[in-house]
């Protein structure tokens, strides 16, 4: 093959290379943008949050009271393995308990519109009202918990004190559990915007 021949495929290889990247992102953002558009509005009540993260800078922490729920429920049992183990044999190795790397809430909104956890997705066809909410196991301390996608909001600078109001975060969350992060709503769930 000539260089002739060789420089408007190598031309046409670099812009497939460049191109290539650009419409997976465009697709990921149309998806998102769907998902905003779309996604059933879910209300879920804040946890309470470490108030420096308001100090460092432009953002806030958000923790949830669900994954707060869920992880509590689940050191319970963890505890009750553990402890059962330890009663057959005092010197035995105690289990590790794995968890996949990312799974589903079942959630069920209340009277109030608030999303309350009711199990951890178990196979069973969900009830009437019931949704599932996607999350990830993350290593705390020396811990696991559930963490939602959405962990931190982020705001201009200055506007720290108008978000420290925030008591309940709406996320749009579609059919398969996956959500984004769509807004923040004091405690009469009045949204707080920027």
């Amino acid at each position: 093959m000539k260089w002739s021949e060789r420089v408007p495929r190598q031309r046409s290889l670099f812009l497939a290379g460049l191109l290539l990247p650009l419409l997976a992102f465009a697709g990921l953002i149309g998806r998102n943008e769907g998902l905003l558009h779309q996604g059933r509005v879910v209300v879920l009540a804040l946890a309470p949050v470490d108030p420096r993260s308001l100090m460092q800078g432009d953002y806030m922490a958000l923790d949830y009271e669900v994954a707060q729920q869920l992880g509590d429920q689940l050191r319970q049992k963890e505890d009750a393995v553990r402890e059962a183990a330890r009663q057959k044999n005092p010197n035995a190795v105690l289990p590790e308990i794995e968890h996949p790397e990312q799974s589903r809430m079942v959630l069920k909104a209340d009277p109030g519109g608030v999303a309350r956890l009711q199990r951890l997705e178990d196979g069973k066809p969900l009830r009437a009202g019931e949704f599932y909410l996607s999350f990830k196991w993350r290593t705390r301390w020396s811990w696991d918990r559930p963490a939602l996608p959405s962990e931190a909001w982020f705001f201009q600078e200055g506007e720290g004190e108008r978000f420290a109001k925030a008591r309940f975060a709406v996320l749009r969350v579609g059919e398969d559990g996956r959500s984004l992060l769509a807004g923040l709503q004091d405690e009469q769930h009045k949204p707080i915007l920027p």
